[in-house]
């Protein structure tokens, strides 16, 4: 045993749900935002780095229901889906494309989250993504719900 090294025995500390939710839930309430008596529901992407026990929020969304097909204008100049996970992920994607493009426009900045490797961006070890939704996706079944969240 004493010749493995020290590092072999770390164990990278995993935020845990409690403290995820309790941060995304403290940035929402940090927003000021008013919801006029209506239930809404808010979903979140997070970065959770397991060697240095970082959270970060890179979307929050509210949101709960898609336009019906007899409201949708001819030009697509409306929102059809505006469920909270869709939103969120959204949201995700455009945190994903702009810091691939801090990455790209300055070559000393150094992202916490995601690194370029043979040309391709991808997460640093021990960077996580989570999707946090404050209710049980409603009419559809959980797996088709996160295959169509995750495959756009």
């Amino acid at each position: 045993m004493d010749d493995l090294s020290a590092s072999y025995f770390f164990m990278p500390h995993v935020p845990t749900t409690n403290q995820v939710v309790s941060a995304i839930l403290t940035l929402y309430t940090s927003l000021s935002v008013k919801v006029h008596g209506r239930y809404t529901i808010l979903a979140a992407f997070v970065l959770c780095n397991s060697w240095s026990n970082d959270i970060k929020i890179i979307s929050l969304s509210t949101g709960s229901k898609c336009l019906p097909t007899v409201k949708l204008p001819d030009r697509g100049e409306s929102l059809h889906d505006s469920h909270a996970e869709v939103l969120a992920r959204r949201g995700a994607i455009r945190w994903f494309l702009q810091e691939i493009g801090r990455t790209c426009a300055n070559s000393t900045f150094q992202s916490d989250w995601i690194m370029r490797e043979d040309g391709q961006f991808m997460l640093k070890k021990g960077v996580e993504v989570l999707m946090y939704i404050s209710t049980i996706p409603c009419e559809i079944s959980l797996p088709e719900c996160f295959s169509r969240i995750l495959n756009g």
